[in-house]
């Protein structure tokens, strides 16, 4: 049974809703995704988006991490939790779309890891720039722009 009955929803590339029995029995019912291939790619497209824009986001996030490490190593670590429960949500909103478009999680994981690696490099590119410290007001700035 179909949840599809107008050609508008298949015009528009929109995943379609189909239940179908796995077996001869009316019991194991299973719901299942169809998809064109125009959806297909504008999912992956917007997968591929999301992971650049947060990968884009996660650079400031490494470098604020740093320069927090340098001046007390409690804040350094309080920070890098707190942005690291809030990066689960950005890392599913990476990968489901991948998922869903390919049908492959480890393409969904790999981007989700690539977007993720980011941080770190912002990180680097801190303690690079930085070195072991920096005044307060370039440290009031940077946490106000993260």
């Amino acid at each position: 049974m179909a949840f599809h009955d107008s050609k508008e929803s298949q015009n528009i590339g929109s995943p379609t809703v189909e239940l179908e029995s796995q077996t001869t029995s009316n019991m194991n019912t299973g719901v299942y995704f169809k998809m064109d291939d125009t959806a297909k790619k504008n999912l992956h497209r917007m997968g591929l988006l999301s992971a650049l824009a947060i990968g884009i986001h996660n650079v400031p996030e490494g470098i604020a991490t740093n320069a927090g490490s340098i001046q007390n190593s409690s804040v350094g670590f309080s920070l890098a939790f707190g942005i690291g429960l809030h990066n689960i949500p950005e890392g599913i909103a990476v990968a489901a779309p991948i998922y869903f478009a390919t049908g492959s999680r480890w393409r969904g994981i790999m981007w989700c890891v690539i977007s993720a690696i980011a941080e770190p490099l912002g990180g680097v590119i801190a303690w690079l720039a930085i070195g072991d410290g920096m005044d307060h007001i370039s440290e009031g700035i940077l946490f106000g722009l993260v």
